[in-house]
């Protein structure tokens, strides 16, 4: 089973998409309220995947995952 971080400041988007992914029998690790929560929790959790809104404040998009997810993964 994957398992998946979803990260969205808004708690209803963060249910709805929680609720389809275990409907898909995904392994919803950990929700996160915007970019610093989600890298915090990506470094806790290890997720296989992760679902966040383009721009979660403070940081936007994926730009907050590229330093450390080469760090994590030695890329």
């Amino acid at each position: 089973m994957k398992k998946v971080l979803v990260i969205d400041d808004s708690k209803l988007a963060r249910t709805a998409i929680k609720k389809v992914l275990l409907a898909l029998e995904y392994e919803v690790v950990g929700e996160a309220i915007d970019g610093l929560d989600g890298l915090q929790k990506c470094n806790e959790l290890n997720p296989d995947l992760i679902i966040e809104k383009i721009s979660p404040y403070p940081w936007v998009g994926r730009q907050q995952f590229k330093k450390p997810y080469s760090t994590i993964w030695n890329e």
